[in-house]
This record gives C-alpha cells, sequence and structure tokens, in this order.
C-alpha cells in the first residue's frame, strides 16, 4: 500500500496545477493598493536561519487513506530535511537542496536520487527549491516582484491573479488583510482538469515569526482527487540541527523517466 504513496505524496509537496475558483469582487484594487499587498506580503515572510516542527500528515486518494507523522527540518534556503513515520515507526526520509531531491523509502527498499529539472519535465511546471520553501511556509511560490498581478478585494481577502507566470499556468493568490499571509494559492492549467489548491486555514507564532497552523492541499487531475491535510506542532527556530541521511545498500533505485 505504501510503495507509491511516499512518492507521491513527495511530488505532491512541490508540485501543483489547479482550476481558479469564481470569486465575486466588491471592487478592484488600484495599481499601488496590489503593489503595497505584494510588498506587505514579502515583507511578513518568517525570517528564522533553523527550523524543526512536527507535521500530523493526513493523506487521501481514491485507492487509500493514512496519516502520517512527519519530522521537518528546515536550513533556510539550503536544506528541507524530513522524516515520515507510520505508528512511530520510520518509513522514508529526504533530503532536498537547491540542487538535489533525494530520498529513500524502507518498506520496498526503494530510492530515489536526483534533481528538480527531472520532476519539472516530468510534472510540467517548472520548479525549484525555493517554491517549496514558501509552499511549506505559507508563502507565494510565485515571483511577486517579476510577474504582474491584477489585484481586488473579495470576501475581506485580497485577490491577486496573474497570467504572467508562465505560459501553460495562471496564478491566483488570497492574502489576508491582517498579517498579509496567505490564505491560499491556487496555479490553474486552462482548459485543463488539473488543478493543485493551497489552503492555510490558520497561523501560529513561534520565535517570534508567523508559521501555518493548519493547511490543506488539494490536486485535481482527470477527475481523481488527491488531498493532503497537515498540521504544525512544537515549531521551534534557530537551534543546530541534525540533519542525518545516507541512502540504505541494497535500495533499488526508482526511475522517474
Amino acid at each position: 500500500m505504501l510503495k507509491l504513496s511516499w512518492l507521491f505524496i513527495f511530488l505532491f509537496f512541490i508540485s501543483g496545477c489547479k482550476t481558479a475558483q469564481k470569486s465575486t469582487a466588491f471592487r478592484n484594487t488600484t495599481a499601488l493598493e496590489t503593489i503595497a499587498v505584494k510588498e506587505n506580503h514579502i515583507q511578513n515572510f518568517s525570517q528564522f536561519a533553523t527550523l524543526e516542527t512536527r507535521l500530523k500528515v493526513r493523506y487521501e486518494d481514491k485507492n487509500q487513506l493514512q496519516n502520517l507523522t512527519v519530522t521537518l527540518r528546515i536550513q533556510k534556503d539550503s536544506v528541507i530535511w524530513l522524516n515520515v513515520t507510520v505508528l512511530g515507526i520510520p518509513i522514508a526520509r529526504a533530503m532536498i537542496t537547491p540542487g538535489s531531491v533525494r530520498y529513500y523509502e524502507k518498506l520496498n527498499k526503494t530510492y530515489f536520487d536526483g534533481d528538480f529539472t527531472l520532476l519539472s519535465n516530468l510534472l510540467g511546471i517548472n520548479l525549484n527549491f525555493h517554491q517549496f520553501q514558501s509552499l511549506l511556509l505559507g508563502e507565494s511560490v510565485f515571483d511577486l516582484k517579476t510577474n504582474e498581478f491584477e489585484g481586488e478585494i473579495s470576501k475581506g481577502m485580497y485577490r491577486l491573479q496573474s497570467n504572467t507566470v508562465s505560459d501553460l499556468f495562471e496564478a491566483v493568490l488570497l492574502i489576508r488583510p491582517d498579517n498579509f499571509k496567505l490564505t491560499e494559492q491556487q496555479v490553474l492549467q486552462p482548459g485543463q482538469s488539473r488543478f493543485f489548491r493551497a489552503q492555510y486555514l490558520s497561523y501560529q507564532t513561534a520565535g517570534g515569526q508567523i508559521f501555518p497552523g493548519i493547511m490543506t492541499w488539494t490536486a485535481l487531475d482527470n477527475q481523481e482527487k488527491t488531498t493532503i491535510d497537515v498540521e504544525w506542532k512544537d515549531i521551534q527556530t534557530n537551534l543546530a540541527l541534525n540533519l542525518p541521511f545516507k541512502i540504505p545498500s541494497g535500495y533499488s533505485e526508482i526511475n522517474l523517466k
């Protein structure tokens, strides 16, 4: 049952495409207001050197439902380390850097050792380390400085939409007016039944910074729906991290080409 689910969870963490939902705009924002919203969101990015937290993860697709515990450690802008357990039993580990994506899972004794280029080609969307980091932290995965966004106020939230992120994808951001953190980010592929949505349902404060509390990621591909619910617990920042990673001998490599 776990043979491909950990692989999918991992790919799901760093990828996505989404169909935007229509919303009723109370009014469009001016160009200056839109710029201010983007700048305030950037200014409220989490500032830390290191982070460690425990994630309660609920994964569901049409074939299975799994409850996992993930230890997440981040060395800002350089390393993301994840250790996955089920009922306290370690089943998988991943180490992600700007230049590499590596993980192994114990049940089937398989591993992957590659980079974001391979995953970008596989999934049809450009990905990088910093986008994955931003997705985890509740920050825009899109470059707000280089991409143009149109703004409006909808249901009490700032709604930013861009058609310039990619020739294939459109982006939508919903931003809270109180702390300029995301409530939602979407990627849509026009004309395709594929979408990705990351919802940030609550936030919490740790080390003087604001981090996600509960978030839900939903993917739909040709009417096949996958949902991942994530709850952050026990956040610690700016401590020395232990990031052990070694692919065990005798494991078989997963080839995604």
